[in-house]
């Protein structure tokens, strides 16, 4: 139980951290910076996914 609720957190914070830069730069950035701030993000969220992912599979 301790595992699921901790893994689901993890997911969370993984979600909720590539939003967070997103959101935060998307706002004061010009069109060319927001694309790439966007991948940044995406990439943060992918790379924390997948490190929740090979965490639970352990």
């Amino acid at each position: 139980m301790t595992r699921i609720l901790f893994d689901a957190l993890a997911n969370f914070a993984a979600v909720f951290g590539g939003l967070f830069i997103l959101w935060s730069v998307l706002r004061v950035m010009t069109p060319g910076q927001r694309l790439g701030y966007a991948a940044m993000a995406g990439c943060f969220s992918a790379v924390a996914t997948f490190i929740v992912t090979a965490a639970a599979a352990a």
